[in-house]
């Protein structure tokens, strides 16, 4: 999805039993707000809703899933996945509603990482992947009320679909969502949706039946960049980025960590084999070999080591998402109050850097700047033992908003 940047009116529209305080993306299926449901008088519920665009809207084949697989999702109760609140329509407007949490998405954790030179703690990795597949494995085991099984599987595993709190508890969102989205493209050549290519299963590129072992081998693309703080199978196109993941070579996060324990590296390479039968039967038991791993390391790590470093090393996202919630809460009561709704400037460091390379490339005669913006982060890493460090940062530079819930469309 793509990030809404610049000024934002907040407050803005009333929809349903819902008021969208903020926008916070928008994709090819759908778009996120920042939202509340006033209950009586003085109850108040932030929320994320998703509301399905229009065009959409009019294809029965694509609602029919959207609602069958939010009904399923909706069945899942477990610490790390984010529950569904609601769903329903508003003047044929599909939506779902579900808890807002703060905090921000894997995605923008690894993004900022990589851009800083960050890495990661092994402890804290392993803990994230640990929650992670706490959650797979309650989803995948899920059966409903009369003992049949749900058959669960997400589908989207990704950084932009995994959530982490500022307590540390890592979240799952958008179970079985992408195989709706994939019903509203009737030509298959079109191939699987572009904003989470780099992490499908090679079963899912090639359009064959896949099982729940598919989104172990995404939790593994996962876990490679999180020890690695390097994409793995992103390319510059989406060419490049299949032929990468269905045949080219897969690199040992060793080779780029070399201090990394031997065993745990085996338990990253198990879950991307590409043959589904030679990775992990299940999340189950994907997780016990990871525990037996981090044993045999010596290392432990949980909640509170992932808090912690979140809080030492992207304190500045943080604070980016805190101030852009409270905007949007001060701006949704000024709007009851009769006031004109304030608005909220999200700016990012890329946004002002854009703009000026625009002006250099005008000056230079009008080159184009995309190759430029389209670039991987950079690969630059920094040791770190016990706790996250950053790389020096201005004080003059300026803060950079983050909207956990957003997906943006460089990110593949």
């Amino acid at each position: 999805m793509a990030r809404f940047d610049g000024i934002i009116p907040v407050g803005m529209e009333t929809f349903g039993k819902f008021e969208l305080l903020a926008p916070l993306a928008q994709g090819g299926m759908a778009e996120l707000f920042l939202a509340r449901q006033r209950g009586m008088g003085v109850v108040e519920q932030m929320l994320v809703l998703k509301r399905i665009l229009p065009h959409l809207a009019v294809q029965p084949e694509f609602l029919k899933m959207f609602v069958q697989e939010t009904r399923i999702a909706a069945l899942l109760d477990h610490p790390n996945i984010v529950p569904i609140y609601d769903l329903g329509h508003v003047q044929g407007r599909y939506f779902l509603a579900m808890p807002y949490v703060g905090g921000l998405t894997m995605k923008i954790m690894l993004e900022a990482g990589m851009q800083a030179g960050i890495q990661l703690p092994l402890e804290v990795a392993c803990a994230m992947v640990l929650q992670v597949l706490d959650g797979l494995s309650y989803a995948h085991q899920r059966t409903r009320f009369d003992g049949t099984p749900l058959n669960v599987v997400h589908h989207d595993l990704c950084p932009s679909n995994l959530v982490i709190a500022e307590s540390g508890q890592v979240l799952l969102l958008d179970f079985g969502i992408a195989r709706a989205a994939d019903t509203a493209q009737p030509d298959a050549r079109r191939g699987p949706v572009r904003g989470s290519l780099s992490y499908m299963s090679p079963e899912q590129c090639r359009g064959d039946a896949v099982d729940q072992r598919s989104d172990l081998f995404s939790l593994g693309v996962v876990f490679h960049e999180l020890l690695t703080m390097r994409r793995l199978f992103w390319r510059e196109t989406q060419v490049q980025t299949l032929r990468a993941l269905v045949d080219g070579p897969i690199a040992n996060p060793v080779e780029h960590r070399p201090e990394l324990p031997p065993r745990l590296a085996q338990v990253v390479m198990r879950a991307l084999q590409r043959d589904p039968a030679a990775r992990h039967e299940s999340a189950e038991l994907m997780r016990q070999d990871l525990e037996r791993a981090m044993q045999t390391a010596h290392l432990s790590g949980g909640p509170a080591d992932i808090a912690r470093c979140m809080s030492d090393s992207f304190a500045a996202e943080l604070a980016s998402e805190r101030e852009l919630a409270h905007r949007a809460r001060s701006g949704g009561a000024a709007r009851e109050k009769g006031q004109a709704p304030r608005r909220v400037r999200r700016s990012r460091r890329w946004h002002y850097l854009a703009g000026a390379l625009a002006l250099v490339c005008i000056t230079l005669g009008g080159l184009g700047i995309r190759s430029c913006l389209a670039a991987p982060p950079g690969q630059a890493r920094q040791s770190c033992s016990t706790h996250c460090t950053t790389a020096s940062r201005s004080a003059s530079e300026p803060m950079a908003v983050v909207i956990s819930w957003s997906k943006s469309m460089a990110w593949r």
